[in-house]
């Protein structure tokens, strides 16, 4: 019986045994440590910056008409005429009207190795501006020019074209004369009327008081008195005018002597004549051409010479003869309370480098053991990209009132580049608001221009953890693709109104007048009753512009090959 049992007790125990180890190997809550091999290993990654499409860019020129605008003509379209190369031939491009900029380009896609090469290399070629009529306004010719991305402007415009704009002076208000020096960068001197109180002498000079002694606020003995004038008009097509010292109610006119000097007429001339001259429109000898000559620098032409004014370097007289260099002047109103509004952006689409495509950070892991691994991959990588705005165009204005004294005009300067990235199309935006100082001297022709910057820090890649899946392999990537320099002309409008002392306002004729006076080197886009809305033309360079894609691609056999 004991035997019996003893067999019984080793069968149950032996079955016992096997249960357990069978339920063992079912149960589905435990996980098999990884293998000896459970390292993820580096493998070749299968992401390549050559798969990804990029923009190739483009060749050309950008074309400013804004001195032809300036001088009062109305350009409105550009021929380009290229004489050689694969592209020779006539290409129309329209001057926008709010710019007065135009742009013409190749998409490098579209060109052959050849033909971009000429256009690079430079090519025989002209580019002709025409108005609405089909006048030609300037020809810009070129033995070479070569055709790039973010190209400077080139400026078509005709020397010889005199400037067309009219010149108004109010015939109620008093104008300041100045003399420009020989470098044109400051003043000179001032005509001045100082003999016109001799009651004896009737052929009295005009003198020059040196800039030095100019004082416009404070000295009523000879700055202010003598050396402000009023300017009648006789002949408005062809800026012509009689010009008088205001003594109260009586015109002392300037005229020119049989000796070709300047003269005024004295109290002596006045008792003489009667009063004030009656007929002095219809004296030749009493009239005097304004002309422009260039920016800030204007002649004025006695029509007896038709031979522009110069001022003895002895400040003694000032005399119609020929010289090299005759006097540059300027004709101010230093009483205007002047109103500056920014009112919008205007730009040319840029003509953009090819992007590239870069590998911020492009890596491969495989696990070859029998469980899934996680790991951190990566790095930490970042771009300053920095756009910068400059105005190459500035406004000065020539003021003693206090209140237009520290003038600085708040504008938000906005453009937009249209890209490509990754195949797809995009638009950025670069955008600034910053100051505008306008400049204010009585006696010195400096300009205000501006520069400033805006900086942003672009993350190019980032750490991050991956999970590499058992027996297969991943491929980590920061992928960016990126423009660099591009340059964007823009301009920028303002709307400028003024008032005189007496509360008057100026006409959109006077406010051009005075800006021209003033060495206003931008452009006049619209003359209102009261107002003129001007451009000022400016750049912005955008150091880079970046678009990035984070990859996480797998790679199945891995473990395989």
């Amino acid at each position: 019986m004991k035997t019996t049992n003893l067999v019984f007790n080793r069968i149950f125990t032996l079955l016992l045994l096997i249960t357990v180890v069978a339920c063992s190997k079912d149960d589905p809550g435990t996980t098999m440590p990884p293998g000896p091999n459970s390292e993820l290993e580096t493998t070749q990654s299968n992401v390549d910056t050559n798969e990804y499409e990029i923009d190739e860019g483009q060749l050309g020129l950008s074309i400013s008409a804004r001195s032809l605008k300036r001088k009062g003509y109305a350009p409105t379209k550009a021929i380009i005429t290229l004489s050689e190369g694969a592209k020779a031939g006539d290409y129309d491009v329209n001057i926008g009207q709010d710019t007065f900029l135009a742009s013409f380009s190749f998409e490098n896609k579209d060109l052959s190795e050849t033909e971009r090469n000429e256009l690079e290399d430079g090519v025989a070629m002209s580019i002709t501006v025409e108005n609405d009529l089909g006048e030609v306004l300037a020809v810009f010719t070129s033995t070479k020019k070569s055709f790039t991305s973010s190209p400077s402007e080139t400026e078509v415009d005709d020397p010889n074209k005199i400037d067309i704009n009219p010149i108004v002076l109010n015939p109620e208000v008093d104008y300041y004369l100045q003399i420009l020096d020989a470098s044109i960068t400051s003043v000179f001197g001032a005509p001045s009327a100082t003999l016109r109180t001799s009651t004896t002498d009737l052929d009295t000079e005009v003198r020059v008081r040196r800039a030095s002694d100019l004082d416009y606020i404070n000295d009523t003995q000879q700055t202010i008195p003598f050396t402000k004038f009023r300017f009648e008009t006789v002949d408005a097509e062809n800026n012509i005018f009689n010009i008088f010292n205001p003594n109260g109610s009586k015109k002392h006119y300037l005229y020119m002597d049989a000796n070709n000097r300047l003269n005024v007429q004295s109290e002596a001339n006045y008792t003489t004549n009667g009063g004030n001259t009656p007929d002095a429109a219809s004296r030749t000898n009493y009239q005097f051409k304004i002309q422009k000559i260039d920016t800030g620098k204007f002649f004025i032409i006695p029509q007896t010479t038709n031979i522009p004014l110069i001022a003895s370097a002895s400040l003694e007289s000032i005399t119609s003869q020929t010289v090299e260099t005759p006097s540059h002047f300027r004709i101010l109103n230093f009483e205007i309370d002047w109103n500056f509004e920014s009112r919008n952006t205007s730009f040319l689409a840029p003509i953009l480098p090819p992007s590239k495509t870069i590998a911020a950070y492009n890596t491969a892991l495989k696990n070859c053991s029998s469980g899934p691994l996680t790991d951190e991959v990566g790095v930490v990588k970042t771009l300053t990209r920095t756009d910068t705005y400059t105005w190459s165009e500035s406004i000065q204005v020539a003021t003693s009132v206090e209140a237009s004294l520290s003038t600085t005009i708040s504008s938000t300067v906005e453009t937009s580049v249209n890209t490509q990235f990754f195949g797809a199309s995009n638009s950025t935006t670069a955008s600034v608001t910053a100051g505008l100082s306008v400049g204010h001297t009585t006696t010195e022709t400096r300009t205000e221009t501006a520069e400033t910057s805006t900086s942003e820090t672009l993350e190019l890649s980032s750490k991050r953890t991956i999970t590499v899946p058992a027996g297969r392999g991943t491929t980590a990537a920061d992928i960016y693709q990126e423009y660099e320099n591009i340059r964007v002309p823009y301009v920028q409008e303002y709307r400028i109104r003024g008032d005189y002392q007496n509360g008057n306002f100026l006409t959109g004729l006077e406010i051009m007048s005075q800006f021209n006076f003033n060495g206003f080197s931008g452009v006049i886009n619209e003359i209102g009753s009261d107002f003129i809305d001007i451009t000022l033309r400016g750049t912005t360079v955008i150091s880079h512009l970046i678009s990035k894609e984070i990859v996480t691609r797998d790679i199945p056999d891995a473990c395989t090959n």
